[in-house]
């Protein structure tokens, strides 16, 4: 099987926050050990059954307007249907993961990822976590207020890492720092 010719729903989990992190292959080069990895799909599947009473708000991504336009742009021939292209990253968000889509489909060689839609964070979160085992994050743990870390994370995407400066590199994702060109290593593939 060859990963450019599925869009895969693939998942990892941030290197220290904990966070759960959902892309969408976009029919992109993927390790095999990555997309043939069943517990993605076994984590898709307990994500698909969180009940609608237990789901969180989300937030769209604070460049999302820029991002749909160019996608707009790659669908000439027809017409681009806004809210059928937000509908699954929003629903992955809505389940407690940051969720990104493959920046550049034209090109199954480019690796670089943007975010789409995002959590907002509640105390039932922990409910969410009980259904899709794993961890709580970790700034709910420290926090009574989820506020805070909602706060924070506002504040993090408006940022340009989470505007395209995200790379899936074999079974992690990294970032670049611009000023220096480190490469930060920010996730890695569910185990």
């Amino acid at each position: 099987m060859n990963s450019t010719d599925f869009d895969f729903d693939l998942f990892f989990r941030s290197r220290y926050s904990r966070f759960l992190i959902h892309l969408a292959s976009g029919g992109g080069t993927i390790a095999s050990e990555v997309f043939s990895n069943p517990a993605h799909f076994a984590l898709r599947k307990k994500l698909r059954s969180i009940p609608e009473s237990l789901k969180l708000e989300y937030k769209l991504s604070p460049h999302i307007d820029e991002i749909l336009a160019n996608k707009a742009r790659n669908f000439e021939s027809q017409e681009f249907d806004r809210q059928a292209y937000l509908s699954d990253f929003i629903d992955f968000a809505r389940c407690g993961c940051f969720s990104f889509d493959r920046t550049y489909l034209g090109k199954s060689t480019d690796r670089q990822y943007h975010l789409v839609a995002y959590p907002v964070f509640r105390r039932s979160y922990e409910n969410i976590v009980d259904i899709v085992g794993g961890e709580v994050i970790y700034g709910l743990r420290r926090h009574s207020d989820p506020g805070i870390l909602n706060s924070f994370i506002d504040k993090s995407v408006r940022k340009p890492f989470w505007n395209g400066n995200v790379w899936l590199i074999g079974k992690h994702l990294v970032t670049h720092i611009h000023n220096n060109d480190e490469e930060i290593h920010i996730a890695s593939s569910l185990e």
